[in-house]
């Protein structure tokens, strides 16, 4: 018959627990009272010894009342315990948790408010089509008998106000556009002055700046723009259309495989360090000929920009 070997590192059963600490207690009162009755000098270690023996045993219990009261879930050992103890004690993992679930939340509710943005501003541009529309068929129809009015003597101050008017509206009409578009513009860049008027002429407004803040305030070697997603085409080729004029090398789409890809959503970062992390696009002319292409589709603009 084989000897059972009691392996203290296996012992991990509440009862198994309770059963090692009560031996554990019976020896080491046994050790005590044994010594006490063997030692005849001096008297006052026997006592000692005794006494010793005697405080052991209400300290046992008192552990074990605190063991089955406050530590009670740390002596089960089944799943449902288990689970409690892994989200009592693993904070940090718990942190991700609930910050992944807000990440996507939060996700969720910019793409939703984007296609409502989006939509609302389609309805908008159809009243403005519909608008002019009218507008243009109300100026052929008495285009003799207005035009002779409005610049006739004091009245063509009157046409001046009505063609600044109809700037305004164009302008207007860009802003409401690119609002729901986020733009940063890199100041370290060569041309950022000429950059940002340039965007504020085609009514695109910089939310905010970049690269003197920056850890590493350094000039970006290549001109890159990092789009993110939920973007229109549109938007996109207007914007690279712009930028064109200041030297832009490269794109880097910031698409579901993107490292970052959860901090550009609706973004766009214009002389960005993205070509640092991740491979970019490459503008050439006949690659830049096609994308700006009013009649590209859909399906090849996106297979462009997909293209690392």
């Amino acid at each position: 018959m084989v000897d059972q070997k009691l392996e203290a590192h296996k012992i991990n059963k509440p009862f198994q627990l309770l059963a090692a600490w009560l031996v554990g207690l019976v020896i080491v009162n046994g050790t005590f009272l044994t010594a006490a009755r063997l030692i005849s000098e001096p008297i006052w270690l026997r006592v000692v010894l005794v006494i010793a023996s005697v405080i052991n045993v209400p300290c046992f219990l008192i552990c074990i009342f605190l063991l089955q009261t406050k530590f009670r879930p740390e002596m089960q050992d089944d799943k449902f315990y288990s689970e409690h103890l892994k989200q009592k004690y693993n904070s940090f993992s718990g942190k991700i948790e609930v910050y992944s679930e807000e990440t996507k939340v939060l996700s969720k509710e910019i793409k939703e408010l984007t296609i409502s943005n989006t939509r609302l501003i389609r309805m908008v541009e159809d009243v403005q089509e519909q608008v002019a529309a009218f507008t243009y068929q109300t100026l052929y129809n008495n285009s003799d008998e207005m035009c002779a009015t409005l610049f006739e003597g004091d009245n063509q101050g009157d046409a001046g106000s009505i063609i600044g008017g109809t700037n305004s509206m164009v302008h207007l009409k860009q802003s409401v556009n690119w609002d729901y578009v986020w733009v940063e513009v890199n100041d370290l860049l060569p041309k950022y002055k000429e950059i940002r008027e340039k965007l504020a002429s085609k009514g695109i407004r910089v939310r905010d700046t970049f690269g003197s803040n920056s850890f590493e305030k350094e000039v970006p070697s290549r001109f890159t723009l990092t789009v993110g997603l939920e973007i229109d085409i549109e938007h996109i080729q207007e914007i690279v259309k712009i930028l064109l004029e200041f030297g832009l090398d490269s794109i880097d789409y910031a698409n579901h495989d993107h490292q970052y890809n959860s901090m550009c959503v609706g973004k766009m970062y214009i002389g960005s360090y993205g070509y640092e992390q991740v491979p970019v696009i490459s503008l050439n002319d006949s690659l830049v000929k096609e994308f700006l292409s009013p009649s590209i589709s859909e399906e090849r603009f996106w297979e462009i920009l997909n293209s690392k």
